[in-house]
């Protein structure tokens, strides 16, 4: 839920505020998290999002995600403007879908690299699940946010969301924050120019 909540915020402000203001948003959320790796096992926060399966590493797969996001979301904006929301949106509700479907129902698992040696896998029925959730996400902020046609955000949403899925379905364990992000926006601003 944090995740979902926290990227779709982030989205909501740059469409509404720019860029600016997610920036804000950024350093708010970025001070509560650290207050909460700092506190560790104390705080609510970390408990809820560190996961077991990290172990003995959670503190550092909550902070180099945080990086990542924040990473993801300038580098979004540097090179393709506002069409960064839709990195957002893709980043939050896929990752926020995909590894709880992954944990629940995933029977075919893949193992995927990781930064510190632990063992990571995720699973082809949670890589569906980002699909769904990066297809729906994607569909909701061009088409709401940027007033496209149905039919050009539907291209643009799933090309968005199949290309988002592979990303995800490659990139090292806690560094996806960063990969989905730009590699969801640099599609949405290539296939609208295609389009």
């Amino acid at each position: 839920m944090f995740h979902f909540i926290i990227f779709t915020l982030a989205a909501i402000v740059g469409l509404t505020a720019g860029f600016q203001a997610v920036q804000v948003f950024g350093v708010a959320i970025g001070l509560v998290v650290i207050r909460a790796v700092v506190q560790g096992e104390k705080n609510p926060l970390f408990r809820a999002v560190a996961r077991p399966t990290d172990a003995p590493y959670e503190k550092y797969y909550i902070v180099i995600p945080f990086l990542m996001t924040a990473a993801g979301g300038m580098l979004s904006n540097i090179l393709f403007g506002k069409l960064a929301v839709i990195g957002y949106v893709v980043t939050g509700w896929g990752d926020a879908v995909g590894e709880p479907a992954g944990t629940r129902w995933g029977k075919h698992k893949y193992r995927v690299p990781t930064l510190t040696g632990i063992q990571c896998y995720r699973s082809l029925e949670g890589s569906l699940a980002v699909l769904i959730a990066s297809l729906t996400g994607s569909f909701i902020v061009l088409y709401f946010g940027f007033h496209l046609p149905v039919n050009t955000t539907l291209i643009a949403a799933l090309s968005i969301a199949v290309i988002a899925t592979l990303v995800e379905a490659i990139t090292f364990h806690s560094l996806d924050n960063l990969t989905l992000q730009v590699a969801a926006t640099a599609t949405a601003m290539f296939i609208l120019r295609l389009l």
